[in-house]
């Protein structure tokens, strides 16, 4: 039987409207999609439970996951040989990736300060918030190769100089004694020269493992020695006298000669002549020397506050004069 026009015009319309709502249904799904891939950063730094931060790593797109693996790989290159290490530093990096809700490679100068000013209000620890902002700054250098001009050269990146409280105290700070008795029981020369240096010239760390042969005049007031030191956080130059170390650096620079070890480094790295020893080695050198010869924790930028404490208790007792 077939239909009235009207009841055509009617079913057309129906067709009409079925299609519309279709496509309205079909937009409304779109909107939600696009709204839900629409990711915000968080607003505080998050408590992980043990192994979640994990969990989130192999959830991530297989791109980044292997973008993260060569830069730890990278990372292993430059000279951190301690996979603990390594892993902590992952691990902060991927809990950046966390907080940040989207791929690092488009990341912008904007979400870099917003990083930044959520780890300084975080609840982490002082020494904590540093290690994640030195991980963080060199994860973008790697990761861009113009990240000076794209992040305003990581101006904002800045550590906070505050002392830790913690580490840096009379129970941590290193006596007379304690020198003397961590000098006798080094092993090397090259770790006897290096304690009593960074710790006569009051150097951090940085800048005793960077020394060069060149910055050092021997013997100019008998067994005196001029130490020569770009200051890496000043920016400055300054000159150093040293007594004690004068004789373990004569020594090491006998040493190396006698072993055809040519570098323009004090102390080299033992993989490469041509590069300084590593902050990884060193730190684990002092870390472990303490632990043996004092039965307690110890890092090696103390020996820098200990000779600044050690000077000021002879200002005062009046037997030199700062």
């Amino acid at each position: 039987m077939l239909s009235k026009p009207c009841d055509i015009r009617i079913t057309k319309r129906r067709k009409v409207l079925r299609r519309r709502g279709q496509c309205h249904n079909r937009l409304r799904r779109y909107i939600y999609i696009r709204v839900s891939l629409t990711f915000y950063m968080l607003k505080s730094y998050p408590k992980f439970e043990r192994g979640g931060i994990w969990e989130f790593y192999e959830k991530l797109p297989s791109l980044e996951k292997k973008f993260l693996d060569q830069y730890i790989t990278y990372r292993k290159a430059r000279g951190i040989s301690r996979e603990q290490d390594l892993r902590d530093i992952k691990r902060y990096i991927i809990q950046l990736r966390f907080i940040l809700q989207k791929d690092f490679r488009k990341i912008t100068l904007e979400d870099v300060r917003e990083l930044t000013a959520l780890i300084n209000t975080s609840w982490l620890k002082n020494e904590v918030k540093n290690g994640i902002k030195i991980d963080f700054k060199n994860f973008l250098k790697y990761s861009f190769k113009d990240w000076s001009e794209k992040f305003s050269d990581l101006e904002d990146i800045k550590q906070n100089s505050r002392m830790n409280e913690e580490k840096i105290n009379s129970q941590t700070i290193f006596s007379k004694g304690d020198i003397e008795n961590l000098v006798k029981h080094s092993s090397t020369t090259f770790w006897k020269a290096f304690l009593l240096t960074q710790y006569e010239c009051g150097l951090r760390t940085g800048e005793t493992r960077t020394m060069k042969w060149s910055d050092i005049n021997f013997n100019v007031d008998e067994d005196i020695s001029e130490v020569s030191i770009y200051a890496t956080k000043t920016k400055k130059a300054r000159t150093i006298f040293v007594k004690e170390a004068t004789f373990y650096l004569k020594q090491l620079r006998e040493e190396q000669s006698n072993q055809k070890i040519k570098s323009i480094y004090v102390f080299p790295s033992p993989n490469d002549s041509n590069k300084p020893i590593s902050k990884t080695s060193v730190n684990e050198w002092f870390r472990g020397l303490v632990k043996k010869t004092l039965g307690r924790e110890g890092w090696s930028y103390l020996l820098r506050h200990s000779r600044a404490s050690e000077l000021y208790t002879l200002a005062r007792e009046n037997t030199i004069f700062l």
